[in-house]
């Protein structure tokens, strides 16, 4: 069965029973297969509406609604809705108001293909703009890989300028992106762009929740079990989290991975390990954490905390290969920053060898103004620690070896602490200040 319908019955009535509103609505449905279904609204001026649907079971469903009333460009474009659905068990949904302050189109796009060969098959998109400018690109699937297997994607626009663009390939990936304010962007990438079929992508989820103006998130998942979590609150504020490996997590469950609320903070998050786990949450303005986890880092987890303003947050977690002295398991980092400029800088690795634990911990805590915190360690079972409060004090540790502790306190003005450990069992403590 083949149904081609150029402005469907329902389409036509309502633009003859409103003729003040009612201005070049057009409405195309394309329709192959059994049970399909498309329900097409529109009130407005301008709008557009074109459905695709190839296969069986597929279900699409447009509401546009635009007030045009005062508008200096009466028949501007205003909302504009594609949708393209091939494969089984498809659904996708989109609702748009625009109150045409500026005359501008919203425009969702959403295209979904499956193969029809999986049994819970189902991709599901829905995709919610108020306001004008808004524009949301959904793409889920792709033949060939066996995807749209239970993909699902939510998004939720309010306000001006504000874009999302989603990408996801394969099964069990979930996405929920929410934006208010104006000139906000997020880009989001779930799936399996490799070479080896069947080996990548299992259950990807996404959430992001941004508030303000000029924010951006990006955020690229592949393989494995990921987790990522982002949310912001303020304007200018920048996250990019990227994660290729395997059972990787940005934010623990109850917890949120990315938190920034303020002005212009910006946190950067790669890795490239098994099991790691990140947690960045920046209260202020103009902070910057970046965190990169790579190679073997197992168990690997970096808590960063950062309030204030102008502080900045370097960690590093990097395992080679046991042919190259690694792996590294169990480090982990912790990062608690407040005041103004200051800085802290954390490295670990370990090529001395593969223990069944490395457990190497290092810890900052800083609070006052222009404080600079350095923390290089290499082994296992090493631990460093790091206070400082004041003005303008340095402390910079570095170890090599194997359970290796340094503790340094400084709690005053222009204090220098140099902490260098090698060899194992050495232990050394600072304490300077008022």
């Amino acid at each position: 069965m083949k149904n081609s319908i150029l402005v469907g019955a329902s389409v036509l009535a309502l633009a003859f029973s409103a003729p003040a509103f009612g201005q070049a609505q057009v409405s195309e449905i394309d329709q192959t297969g059994n049970a399909n279904a498309a329900t097409v609204q529109q009130n407005g001026n301008e709008n557009l509406s074109d459905i695709d649907q190839v296969g069986n079971n597929n279900t699409a469903e447009v509401t546009q609604l635009t007030d045009p009333a005062g508008s200096p460009n009466f028949n501007t474009a205003s909302n504009d809705s594609t949708i393209n659905q091939t494969g089984e068990f498809n659904s996708a949904t989109v609702d748009q108001e625009n109150n045409n302050q500026f005359a501008q189109p919203n425009t969702v796009v959403i295209n979904q293909n499956g193969t029809g060969t999986a049994v819970a098959e189902a991709n599901v998109a829905d995709a919610t703009q108020f306001g004008d400018s808004n524009t949301t690109n959904i793409d889920q699937g792709v033949v060939g890989l066996a995807t749209g297997d239970s993909n699902s994607a939510t998004t939720n626009q309010s306000g001006r300028l504000n874009v999302i663009d989603l990408t996801q390939l394969n099964d069990g990936a979930t996405a929920s992106v929410s934006q208010s304010g104006l000139s906000n962007t997020s880009t989001s990438s779930q799936g399996r762009p490799t070479t080896v079929t069947g080996l990548q992508t299992t259950d990807q989820s996404l959430i992001v929740d941004q508030n303000g103006e000029g924010n951006t998130s990006t955020i690229d998942q592949r393989g494995g079990t990921n987790y990522a979590n982002v949310f912001q609150d303020g304007n200018d504020n920048t996250s990019t989290i990227n994660q290729p490996g395997f059972d990787n997590d940005v934010g623990a469950m109850m917890m949120v991975g990315v938190n920034q609320i303020g002005d212009d903070n910006e946190s950067t998050i790669t890795q490239t390990a098994n099991f790691g786990l990140v947690t960045v949450d920046q209260i202020g303005n103009n902070l910057t954490s970046t965190v990169s986890q790579r190679g073997r880092a197992n168990n690997s987890v970096v808590d960063v905390d950062q309030s204030g303003s102008f502080n900045t947050s370097t960690v590093t977690q990097d395992a080679p290969s046991p042919a190259n002295g690694g792996p590294a398991r169990g480090m982990t980092a912790n990062v608690t920053q407040a005041g103004t400029m200051n800085e802290s800088t954390i490295d670990q690795t370990n090529t001395l060898g593969a223990p069944e634990f490395s457990d190497n911990l290092a810890s900052v805590d800083q609070s006052g103004s222009l404080n600079v915190s350095e923390i290089s360690q290499n082994g296992h079972e090493n631990t460093a620690s790091v206070t400082q409060e004041g003005l303008d004090s340095d402390s910079f540790v570095t170890q090599l070896g194997n359970e290796n502790t340094a503790t340094v306190t400084q709690s005053g003005a222009f204090d220098m602490s140099t902490v260098t450990q090698t060899g194992n069992g050495n232990t050394a403590t600072v304490t300077q200040g008022s």
